[in-house]
């Protein structure tokens, strides 16, 4: 028999998890459902500092965010 403490894996869960900020999210449909474009800015501006062995796949998508608003903005005339 073994007791309820014995069935408790919480240990297992660190602590010190903190939940990462949503910079984008995409709904169910597959649509753009948020964007926060100062945070996707400040990690573009990540890619653009650290060298090429040190970018992560979060900062080439954000980077790749940020140019493409960049350059539907300039197509519109913005």
């Amino acid at each position: 028999m073994t007791s309820p403490i014995d069935d408790d894996e919480s240990y297992l869960v660190p602590n010190n998890v903190s939940e990462e900020a949503v910079w984008c999210k995409i709904d169910s449909a597959g649509e753009l459902e948020f964007v926060d474009w100062d945070a996707i800015q400040k990690i573009a501006g990540e890619y653009d500092c650290n060298l090429p062995e040190n970018r992560t796949e979060k900062m080439l998508i954000a980077k790749l965010m940020w140019l493409t608003r960049k350059q539907t903005m300039k197509e519109c005339g913005r």
